[in-house]
């Protein structure tokens, strides 16, 4: 990469710092421009990858899973593993960039879980970014949906699982069967990356825009809106901070989620399923991106996808660290 050792070692210091108080900042209509230079004055900057073949960045991902009942807090999944960015050919206006997966490690997962993990094992994603960085598309679904395919099937015979567990893990599965679920729920450490890029942000100013998100229940996606904030601007380590929070439709995913659960039941039990009894949700997406706006490098990701129902709070952390 471009940047020198004393400048990456003293950004890879910066950023242990942030993890300690990014937790503060999650409490809480953009215009793309012609690309020019990425700091435009102490308040307004554009986030911008300039990226050249065989730049390469390595991260450490933790994810958990929590579930919040009043004040109990129960941890129901944990996990890490490594994500190796390698960029491959940057002719024209996009570039062309893998994505590697590996060293899983299981702390807290049922065996299961562990199982279907082990799948992404090596792993790689090729896919494509616009000229600003933006996630484009994956590139080779083709080779990977049979891959992952056959990877699964391999695990339900080893595990013996039964045809009750096997339609359980149906809606799961189902994000990695098609281009479309592969890139709308099978690769969120991809989007955390790259969101908010190529866009310009004035500091402390918010922006908003309508969203479709993906709906990895089954049917088509959800409506949302996004709000956008530079949250900080480090002119002397060029650095800076953006946090995005999507509110998405809380009666969409409930439809949502009493379809895919009578769809779960046997027949004679559909009937008897009462979905005025379900309570309403609530569900929010909040990212924080600390980035290095000279070469647009995302050093620090922070993402909560929360939902609440019934009283009852679960959410889903992810955490990208560069290593």
């Amino acid at each position: 990469m471009k940047n020198s050792s004393r400048n990456r070692s003293s950004k890879k210091y910066l950023t242990r710092v942030y993890l300690v108080i990014f937790g503060f900042f999650l409490i809480s209509t953009f215009i793309k421009v012609d690309l020019k230079a990425q700091s435009i004055d102490d308040t307004t900057i554009q986030w911008v990858m300039y990226l050249e073949p065989k730049d390469t960045i390595a991260y450490k991902v933790n994810q958990q899973k929590l579930k919040i009942s009043g004040t109990d807090t129960t941890v129901s999944k944990n996990f890490s593993y490594d994500l190796t960015l390698i960029v491959l050919d940057t002719t024209g206006s996009k570039f062309k960039i893998s994505a590697t997966y590996h060293n899983f490690v299981s702390t807290q997962v049922d065996e299961i879980t562990k199982q279907l993990l082990s799948i992404s094992e090596g792993m790689k994603v090729i896919y494509e970014a616009d000229g600003f960085g933006g996630f484009i598309e994956i590139l080779n679904t083709d080779e990977l949906i049979p891959q992952i395919k056959k990877s699964y099937d391999q695990v339900v015979k080893k595990m013996g699982l039964n045809k009750e567990i096997v339609k359980g893990l149906e809606p799961i599965m189902q994000r990695y069967a098609t281009k479309e679920g592969l890139e709308g729920g099978g690769v969120d450490e991809l989007h955390y990356l790259h969101g908010g890029i190529g866009y310009q942000y004035v500091l402390g100013k918010e922006y908003f825009e309508d969203v479709q998100v993906a709906n990895n229940l089954g049917g088509k996606p959800f409506d949302g809106t996004r709000t956008m904030k530079l949250l900080e601007i480090d002119s002397s380590e060029r650095t800076a901070m953006l946090k995005i929070i999507t509110d998405i439709d809380g009666e969409q995913l409930k439809e949502a989620s009493v379809n895919l659960v009578k769809s779960l039941l046997p027949a004679d039990k559909q009937k008897d399923f009462k979905a005025e009894e379900v309570p309403a949700m609530f569900i929010q997406h909040r990212l924080v991106n600390f980035f290095d706006y000279d070469y647009g490098w995302n050093l620090y990701s922070y993402n909560i996808k929360e939902v609440e129902a019934g009283g009852v709070i679960t959410q889903e952390i992810t955490e990208i660290a560069v290593k």
